[in-house]
Protein backbone atom coordinates (compact mmCIF):
# COMPACT_ATOMS: atom_id res chain seq x y z
CA UNK A 1 0.00 0.00 0.00
CA UNK A 2 1.76 3.36 -0.75
CA UNK A 3 2.27 5.45 1.89
CA UNK A 4 -0.40 8.56 2.94
CA UNK A 5 0.89 11.46 4.90
CA UNK A 6 -1.53 12.33 7.93
CA UNK A 7 -1.26 15.99 8.03
CA UNK A 8 -3.96 19.01 8.64
CA UNK A 9 -4.15 19.80 4.58
CA UNK A 10 -4.23 16.16 3.45
CA UNK A 11 -6.82 15.23 6.55
CA UNK A 12 -9.01 18.55 5.80
CA UNK A 13 -9.28 17.67 2.23
CA UNK A 14 -9.33 14.27 2.51
CA UNK A 15 -12.38 13.45 0.59
CA UNK A 16 -10.75 14.38 -2.11
CA UNK A 17 -9.21 11.36 -2.60
CA UNK A 18 -10.93 8.62 -1.75
CA UNK A 19 -10.49 6.61 -5.32
CA UNK A 20 -13.24 4.50 -6.42
CA UNK A 21 -16.25 5.41 -8.56
CA UNK A 22 -16.38 8.86 -9.86
CA UNK A 23 -20.10 10.91 -8.61
CA UNK A 24 -19.92 9.86 -5.28
CA UNK A 25 -20.17 13.43 -3.87
CA UNK A 26 -23.24 14.43 -5.81
CA UNK A 27 -25.02 11.39 -5.82
CA UNK A 28 -24.29 10.96 -1.78
CA UNK A 29 -25.20 14.98 -1.44
CA UNK A 30 -28.40 15.00 -3.93
CA UNK A 31 -29.50 11.82 -1.64
CA UNK A 32 -28.88 13.37 1.59
CA UNK A 33 -30.80 16.82 0.46
CA UNK A 34 -33.62 14.22 -0.80
CA UNK A 35 -33.85 12.64 2.40
CA UNK A 36 -33.51 15.05 4.71
CA UNK A 37 -36.19 17.43 3.13
CA UNK A 38 -38.66 13.96 2.99
CA UNK A 39 -38.38 13.49 6.94
CA UNK A 40 -38.98 17.42 7.51
CA UNK A 41 -41.47 17.70 5.47
CA UNK A 42 -43.25 15.01 7.52
CA UNK A 43 -41.99 16.18 11.16
CA UNK A 44 -43.35 19.38 10.22
CA UNK A 45 -46.62 18.11 9.04
CA UNK A 46 -46.78 15.56 12.05
CA UNK A 47 -45.50 18.52 14.75
CA UNK A 48 -47.66 21.25 12.82
CA UNK A 49 -49.66 22.44 15.57
CA UNK A 50 -47.02 24.15 17.63
CA UNK A 51 -45.51 24.77 14.61
CA UNK A 52 -48.71 27.00 13.80
CA UNK A 53 -48.56 28.31 17.57
CA UNK A 54 -45.44 29.95 17.10
CA UNK A 55 -46.42 31.68 13.54
CA UNK A 56 -49.30 33.11 15.70
CA UNK A 57 -46.72 34.41 18.22
CA UNK A 58 -44.54 35.47 15.07
CA UNK A 59 -47.94 37.53 13.75
CA UNK A 60 -48.84 38.96 17.02
CA UNK A 61 -45.16 40.57 17.78
CA UNK A 62 -43.72 38.17 19.93
CA UNK A 63 -46.44 38.17 22.58
CA UNK A 64 -45.62 34.48 24.04
CA UNK A 65 -48.10 35.57 26.83
CA UNK A 66 -51.50 35.23 24.48
CA UNK A 67 -50.24 32.00 23.82
CA UNK A 68 -48.82 29.58 26.85
CA UNK A 69 -51.71 28.21 26.91
CA UNK A 70 -51.71 26.85 23.69
CA UNK A 71 -48.67 26.06 23.95
CA UNK A 72 -49.02 23.65 26.70
CA UNK A 73 -51.66 21.77 25.07
CA UNK A 74 -50.05 20.73 21.98
CA UNK A 75 -46.18 20.05 23.30
CA UNK A 76 -46.94 16.63 25.04
CA UNK A 77 -48.10 15.34 21.74
CA UNK A 78 -45.68 17.28 20.01
CA UNK A 79 -42.66 15.80 22.25
CA UNK A 80 -44.79 12.30 21.95
CA UNK A 81 -44.51 12.97 17.63
CA UNK A 82 -40.65 13.58 17.89
CA UNK A 83 -39.85 10.72 19.96
CA UNK A 84 -41.61 8.36 17.46
CA UNK A 85 -39.94 10.10 14.42
CA UNK A 86 -37.00 9.69 16.41
CA UNK A 87 -36.16 6.22 14.85
CA UNK A 88 -36.44 7.35 11.78
CA UNK A 89 -34.02 9.94 11.55
CA UNK A 90 -31.45 7.74 13.37
CA UNK A 91 -31.82 5.03 10.53
CA UNK A 92 -31.05 8.07 7.76
CA UNK A 93 -27.89 8.90 9.80
CA UNK A 94 -26.88 5.52 9.51
CA UNK A 95 -27.09 4.88 6.04
CA UNK A 96 -25.47 7.67 5.00
CA UNK A 97 -22.88 7.53 7.41
CA UNK A 98 -21.80 4.48 6.39
CA UNK A 99 -21.96 4.71 3.08
CA UNK A 100 -19.41 7.29 3.32
CA UNK A 101 -17.24 5.34 5.44
CA UNK A 102 -17.20 2.73 2.89
CA UNK A 103 -16.06 5.49 0.41
CA UNK A 104 -13.06 6.30 2.71
CA UNK A 105 -12.37 3.06 3.96
CA UNK A 106 -13.29 0.74 0.77
CA UNK A 107 -13.62 3.09 -2.39
CA UNK A 108 -16.69 1.96 -3.29
CA UNK A 109 -19.25 4.00 -4.85
CA UNK A 110 -22.20 5.54 -3.42
CA UNK A 111 -25.53 3.06 -2.02
CA UNK A 112 -27.77 3.44 0.51
CA UNK A 113 -28.58 -0.03 2.56
CA UNK A 114 -29.25 -1.86 5.72
CA UNK A 115 -27.08 -4.84 6.46
CA UNK A 116 -24.29 -5.81 8.23
CA UNK A 117 -22.06 -2.82 8.10
CA UNK A 118 -25.59 -0.27 9.30
CA UNK A 119 -25.56 -3.26 12.11
CA UNK A 120 -22.31 -2.65 13.14
CA UNK A 121 -21.83 0.96 13.10
CA UNK A 122 -25.40 1.06 14.85
CA UNK A 123 -23.67 -0.18 17.83
CA UNK A 124 -21.22 2.15 17.63
CA UNK A 125 -24.04 5.07 17.75
CA UNK A 126 -24.93 3.55 20.62
CA UNK A 127 -21.33 3.81 22.25
CA UNK A 128 -21.01 6.98 21.30
CA UNK A 129 -24.59 7.84 23.07
CA UNK A 130 -23.23 6.39 26.14
CA UNK A 131 -20.22 9.10 25.99
CA UNK A 132 -21.95 11.75 25.29
CA UNK A 133 -24.33 10.98 29.02
CA UNK A 134 -20.83 10.32 30.79
CA UNK A 135 -19.50 13.93 29.08
CA UNK A 136 -22.93 15.55 30.55
CA UNK A 137 -22.39 13.90 33.54
CA UNK A 138 -19.16 15.45 33.81
CA UNK A 139 -20.31 19.06 33.40
CA UNK A 140 -21.89 18.89 36.48
CA UNK A 141 -18.85 19.11 38.95
CA UNK A 142 -18.09 22.15 36.67
CA UNK A 143 -21.80 23.84 37.44
CA UNK A 144 -21.37 23.04 40.94
CA UNK A 145 -18.17 24.80 41.04
CA UNK A 146 -19.18 27.76 39.63
CA UNK A 147 -22.41 28.16 42.03
CA UNK A 148 -20.69 27.66 45.19
CA UNK A 149 -17.55 30.35 44.02
CA UNK A 150 -21.12 32.62 43.55
CA UNK A 151 -22.38 31.74 46.68
CA UNK A 152 -19.14 32.11 49.01
CA UNK A 153 -18.22 35.66 47.13
CA UNK A 154 -21.47 37.33 46.41
CA UNK A 155 -22.26 40.02 44.22
CA UNK A 156 -18.84 41.42 44.47
CA UNK A 157 -17.23 37.90 43.02
CA UNK A 158 -19.66 38.40 40.08
CA UNK A 159 -16.18 39.27 37.53
CA UNK A 160 -14.63 36.08 38.84
CA UNK A 161 -17.25 34.26 38.42
CA UNK A 162 -17.89 35.26 34.98
CA UNK A 163 -14.26 34.89 34.02
CA UNK A 164 -14.24 31.19 36.24
CA UNK A 165 -17.42 30.02 34.41
CA UNK A 166 -15.59 31.17 30.97
CA UNK A 167 -12.20 29.53 31.86
CA UNK A 168 -13.88 26.30 32.66
CA UNK A 169 -16.60 26.18 29.77
CA UNK A 170 -14.21 26.83 27.37
CA UNK A 171 -12.01 24.16 28.75
CA UNK A 172 -14.73 21.28 28.96
CA UNK A 173 -15.91 22.31 25.44
CA UNK A 174 -11.82 21.71 24.64
CA UNK A 175 -11.66 18.35 26.68
CA UNK A 176 -14.81 17.44 24.59
CA UNK A 177 -14.16 17.86 21.24
CA UNK A 178 -10.30 16.49 22.31
CA UNK A 179 -12.22 13.35 23.38
CA UNK A 180 -14.55 13.37 20.47
CA UNK A 181 -11.40 13.42 18.22
CA UNK A 182 -10.05 10.39 19.67
CA UNK A 183 -12.88 8.14 19.39
CA UNK A 184 -13.49 9.25 15.93
CA UNK A 185 -12.07 6.60 14.10
CA UNK A 186 -14.89 4.57 15.33
CA UNK A 187 -17.01 4.04 12.34
CA UNK A 188 -14.31 4.23 9.65
CA UNK A 189 -12.30 1.53 11.57
CA UNK A 190 -15.75 -0.87 11.79
CA UNK A 191 -16.14 -0.14 8.06
CA UNK A 192 -12.74 -0.98 7.48
CA UNK A 193 -12.49 -4.15 9.76
CA UNK A 194 -16.02 -5.40 9.26
CA UNK A 195 -16.20 -5.95 13.12
CA UNK A 196 -17.47 -3.39 15.49
CA UNK A 197 -14.70 -0.66 17.18
CA UNK A 198 -14.44 1.82 19.27
CA UNK A 199 -11.91 1.88 21.95
CA UNK A 200 -9.36 0.81 18.85
CA UNK A 201 -9.97 4.47 17.94
CA UNK A 202 -8.01 5.92 20.75
CA UNK A 203 -5.10 4.46 19.94
CA UNK A 204 -5.07 5.08 15.91
CA UNK A 205 -5.66 8.73 16.66
CA UNK A 206 -2.62 8.90 18.88
CA UNK A 207 -0.52 12.42 18.30
CA UNK A 208 -3.92 13.13 16.25
CA UNK A 209 -6.38 14.40 18.05
CA UNK A 210 -5.62 18.15 17.89
CA UNK A 211 -5.15 18.13 13.75
CA UNK A 212 -8.47 16.61 13.56
CA UNK A 213 -10.51 18.94 15.68
CA UNK A 214 -8.59 21.41 13.39
CA UNK A 215 -10.06 20.23 10.68
CA UNK A 216 -13.99 20.04 12.24
CA UNK A 217 -13.58 23.81 13.47
CA UNK A 218 -12.02 24.95 9.83
CA UNK A 219 -15.24 22.80 8.10
CA UNK A 220 -17.67 23.64 11.14
CA UNK A 221 -16.50 27.62 10.31
CA UNK A 222 -17.66 27.31 6.49
CA UNK A 223 -20.71 25.59 7.04
CA UNK A 224 -21.70 28.30 9.93
CA UNK A 225 -20.78 31.00 7.11
CA UNK A 226 -23.32 29.43 4.72
CA UNK A 227 -26.03 28.71 7.05
CA UNK A 228 -25.61 32.21 7.93
CA UNK A 229 -26.10 33.90 4.54
CA UNK A 230 -28.97 31.07 4.03
CA UNK A 231 -30.77 32.11 7.36
CA UNK A 232 -31.04 35.57 6.55
CA UNK A 233 -32.74 35.06 3.11
CA UNK A 234 -35.29 32.76 5.62
CA UNK A 235 -35.60 35.25 8.07
CA UNK A 236 -36.16 38.52 5.21
CA UNK A 237 -38.64 36.02 3.41
CA UNK A 238 -40.61 35.05 6.84
CA UNK A 239 -41.28 38.93 7.61
CA UNK A 240 -43.69 38.41 4.95
CA UNK A 241 -45.82 35.98 7.40
CA UNK A 242 -46.76 38.53 9.55
CA UNK A 243 -48.99 39.92 6.64
CA UNK A 244 -50.94 37.19 5.99
CA UNK A 245 -54.52 37.31 6.41
CA UNK A 246 -54.71 35.05 9.35
CA UNK A 247 -57.82 33.81 11.53
CA UNK A 248 -58.76 36.90 13.29
CA UNK A 249 -61.53 35.29 15.73
CA UNK A 250 -60.04 34.18 19.45
CA UNK A 251 -58.19 30.89 19.16
CA UNK A 252 -58.74 30.68 15.26
CA UNK A 253 -56.09 27.82 14.02
CA UNK A 254 -54.78 27.26 10.38
CA UNK A 255 -54.25 23.88 9.22
CA UNK A 256 -50.78 23.13 7.22
CA UNK A 257 -52.62 22.67 3.89
CA UNK A 258 -54.58 26.23 4.18
CA UNK A 259 -51.24 27.72 5.24
CA UNK A 260 -49.19 26.28 2.57
CA UNK A 261 -52.01 27.39 -0.23
CA UNK A 262 -52.47 31.24 1.88
CA UNK A 263 -48.90 31.08 1.05
CA UNK A 264 -49.01 30.63 -2.43
CA UNK A 265 -51.67 32.53 -3.06
CA UNK A 266 -50.08 35.61 -1.32
CA UNK A 267 -46.22 35.29 -0.65
CA UNK A 268 -45.75 32.95 -3.49
CA UNK A 269 -41.85 34.92 -3.35
CA UNK A 270 -41.25 34.44 0.19
CA UNK A 271 -42.37 30.49 -0.45
CA UNK A 272 -39.87 29.92 -3.27
CA UNK A 273 -37.21 31.40 -1.34
CA UNK A 274 -37.27 29.55 1.81
CA UNK A 275 -37.76 26.68 0.10
CA UNK A 276 -34.90 27.57 -2.52
CA UNK A 277 -32.77 28.21 1.28
CA UNK A 278 -34.38 25.10 2.74
CA UNK A 279 -32.49 22.81 -0.27
CA UNK A 280 -29.31 24.70 0.05
CA UNK A 281 -28.86 23.94 3.26
CA UNK A 282 -29.55 20.57 3.01
CA UNK A 283 -26.91 19.93 0.00
CA UNK A 284 -24.64 21.84 2.03
CA UNK A 285 -25.23 19.70 5.18
CA UNK A 286 -24.88 16.78 2.88
CA UNK A 287 -21.35 17.77 1.78
CA UNK A 288 -20.11 18.67 4.96
CA UNK A 289 -21.61 15.61 6.53
CA UNK A 290 -19.32 13.24 4.04
CA UNK A 291 -16.17 16.18 4.76
CA UNK A 292 -16.43 16.13 8.68
CA UNK A 293 -15.83 12.28 8.47
CA UNK A 294 -12.44 12.48 5.92
CA UNK A 295 -10.17 13.10 8.94
CA UNK A 296 -11.01 10.32 11.08
CA UNK A 297 -10.89 7.71 8.01
CA UNK A 298 -7.99 9.16 7.34
CA UNK A 299 -6.07 8.18 10.29
CA UNK A 300 -7.92 4.80 9.95
CA UNK A 301 -5.92 4.58 6.63
CA UNK A 302 -2.73 6.02 7.99
CA UNK A 303 -2.95 3.03 10.93
CA UNK A 304 0.58 1.66 10.87
CA UNK A 305 -0.77 -1.69 12.64
CA UNK A 306 -2.94 -2.12 9.32
CA UNK A 307 -2.06 -4.40 6.50
CA UNK A 308 -4.04 -2.67 4.44
CA UNK A 309 -6.28 -4.24 1.53
CA UNK A 310 -5.26 -4.55 -1.82
CA UNK A 311 -8.39 -4.42 -3.44
CA UNK A 312 -8.22 -0.43 -2.96
CA UNK A 313 -4.57 -0.09 -2.22
CA UNK A 314 -4.30 0.84 -6.29
CA UNK A 315 -6.86 3.35 -6.11
CA UNK A 316 -4.10 5.88 -4.12
CA UNK A 317 -1.09 4.61 -6.27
Amino acid sequence: MPHLDFNFGSALFHFRRTGGPRGFLWKFTLSFALVTLILQAVSIWLQWPIYEIYLRILRDGGEFSRHISDLEAVSMRSNITGLFFAPIGLLSWLMFETASQRRYMRAEGFGLRIGADEGRVLIVGLMWMALYIAAYIALIPVIIIVIVVAAIGGQSALPVVIALGVVLGLAYILALLWFSARFSAASALTIRDRQIRFFESWAVTRNKGWTIVGTWLVAFAALAFVFAVLLCLVVLAGASFVDLDWPQEEGGTMGFSQFLILLYRTSLGALLAIGIAGSAATLVQGIFQHVFGGAAALAARTDPNWLGDSGISSTFS
